[in-house]
Order: structure tokens, then sequence, then C-alpha cells
């Protein structure tokens, strides 16, 4: 949680920081960040989901089914973020 207050905070620091200098610079700053936070909140949003099954799983001692799981989860998010990052990428 810490890291991602950091993380808000700079986002601001540097949208300011980006103001005084030009205003097209400052514009073109919180395009580029917004176009890169959508990946980055869908990746939290995989890492809630995936700590709360494999929690749940190991929270009922399977350790196995939840390895299975962590494994299920690992390819379906790294192909969902490679398709994201390609749709973004291919569509700009």
């Amino acid at each position: 949680m810490i890291t991602l207050l950091i993380e808000f905070v700079s986002y601001e620091v540097t949208v300011i920081y980006l103001g005084q200098i030009d205003v097209e610079r400052q514009a073109t700053q919180i395009v580029l960040l917004n176009f890169f936070a959508v990946p980055l909140m869908l990746s939290f949003g995989y890492q809630q989901a995936a700590c709360a099954l494999v929690g749940q799983q190991i929270g009922v001692s399977n350790v196995s089914h939840a390895k299975k799981i962590w494994r299920k989860l690992l390819v379906l998010f790294t192909i969902s973020d490679i398709v994201l990052w390609v749709f973004l990428f291919w569509n700009r």
C-alpha cells in the first residue's frame, strides 16, 4: 500500500513540475502515464485475485492444489497482459 501511495505522489509531483516547464509537456506526460497505468491496474487486480484463490487453498491445507491454481493463473495472467500490451500499442 505504501508503494502505491509513493507512486501516486510521485506522479502528481511530476505533473506539477512539468506544468511549470511547459503545458504541452505536461499534457504529454499525463497522457503517457495514463496509457501505462491501464496494465498496472490490471496487474493489481490479478494480484488480489491470485492471492485470494491461492490463500484459500493454503488455508485448508491443500498446498498441491494451490500450486496448480498458481501455475494456471500465472499462464492466464501472462497471456492476458501480453494481449493487452499488443492491443494498446497496436491501437495507439
